[in-house]
């Protein structure tokens, strides 16, 4: 990758913080206690899989739609929920020099990560069975849910946590890696190819995991909203190897 390009800076283990070699640091050490902070997906992402996430991050700019929408990136406010480690929002913050960022996720040691790599960023811990956001109507433009859906407790919840982030929000919702109902067989086969599992170590792995599976006509209830204007599908990045099995959906506010 070229010095000149934008995303050297972003992705050179110098400004990565998730590339720092402390995932083995021992408890109680002086040398901030990352142990508790999962750095193994952050690796394979940002380490292994480059090239996909900067097609993730660019599909968020582009469907977000920066410079029509707002007119000073500095005051655009983004939301996530379901944040995990906080890369979105991190890089989010870094290319584009965003200063208004909340972060809302249910895994406190993933919250007091973010912290530490976010500036100025609002961070609730909210429980699994949440159904609430503490922000007054329209408080941010846009709102972000990526791979969270499949691991809602159920579908009720869902449509309460949908219904809040419209709430909220005055541009738009984007909703990243929703599992295909009608995909789920070909998924799970893939998966569990993948993972080098038979159908039962799969489930017994996962018997505690929800996966929640959508048809898109189960996002028509948005449409009772007024401020719901229009539902726009899209797709995953050609980089993801399981784009076939999900799809994607921007809710587009009046």
């Amino acid at each position: 990758m070229k010095k000149t390009n934008a995303w050297f800076k972003i992705f050179s283990k110098k400004n990565n913080p998730y590339l720092i070699p402390s995932y083995n640091v021992k408890k109680g050490s002086n040398n901030s206690n990352y142990q508790k902070y999962s750095y193994k997906l952050s690796r394979v992402i940002f380490k292994s899989n480059k090239t996909f996430f900067k097609d993730y991050i660019n599909l968020i700019i582009k469907k977000l739609d920066f410079d029509k929408k707002v007119k000073k990136k500095s005051d655009t406010s983004i939301a996530e929920y379901g944040s995990g480690n906080g890369f979105i929002l991190y890089y989010l913050q870094n290319k584009l020099k965003l200063g208004n960022l909340h972060s809302y996720e249910i895994v406190k040691s993933y919250l007091d990560f973010q912290k530490k790599i976010i500036r100025n960023g609002k961070f609730n811990l909210i429980r699994p069975n949440n159904t609430s956001i503490n922000l007054n109507n329209d408080a941010v433009n846009f709102f972000i849910i990526s791979s969270v859906l499949q691991y809602i407790t159920s579908l009720t919840q869902t449509k309460k946590i949908l219904t809040e982030l419209v709430r909220v929000s005055r541009n738009g919702i984007l909703i990243l890696d929703i599992y295909n109902s009608k995909t789920k067989k070909q998924y799970l086969s893939k998966k569990i190819k993948d993972l080098k599992m038979s159908l039962s170590e799969f489930h017994k792995k996962y018997k505690n995991t929800p996966y929640l599976y959508y048809d898109k006509k189960f996002f028509n209830f948005l449409y009772k909203n007024k401020k719901v204007k229009k539902l726009i599908y899209f797709n995953m990045p050609l980089s993801w190897k399981y784009r076939r099995y999900v799809f994607c959906l921007f809710v587009k506010l009046k």
